[in-house]
């Protein structure tokens, strides 16, 4: 019984984290609703939470409007796959592969090309 109790304590708490972590993130959008790295951060913290929605609006609003911002592109084409949009997914992954070959970043170029081929080939 304890074990139960404590498990469901400890995932009470990592709730209450999170929502504490949304709403850190939210006032920080509300300063500066075009900082990328918070809005793609409250992006991540509603996947956790299941709020696929929530996390595509902000992702797509990161890929819209920063779309220099090359975080957004493998976790935006992995929840795009999630949903059932290969299609879209692949078109992100095509985009952040540019990207990442502007910005001479290898490794995340790399991951782009996985994620494309994986689901290419799927």
């Amino acid at each position: 019984m304890w074990h139960f109790l404590h498990r469901s304590k400890s995932y009470f708490c990592e709730l209450m984290n999170q929502q504490t972590r949304i709403e850190m993130l939210q006032s920080y959008l509300a300063e500066d609703p075009s900082d990328s790295f918070s809005r793609y951060a409250l992006a991540l913290e509603h996947i956790k939470l299941s709020n696929m929605e929530e996390a595509l609006n902000h992702m797509a609003f990161i890929f819209q409007n920063d779309p220099s911002y090359l975080p957004n592109y493998y976790h935006y084409g992995k929840l795009l796959e999630q949903t059932g949009r290969k299609s879209d997914a692949l078109a992100i992954y095509q985009t952040g592969e540019s990207v990442a070959k502007s910005q001479k970043n290898a490794h995340t170029l790399s991951e782009l090309m996985s994620a494309r081929e994986a689901l290419e080939d799927f």
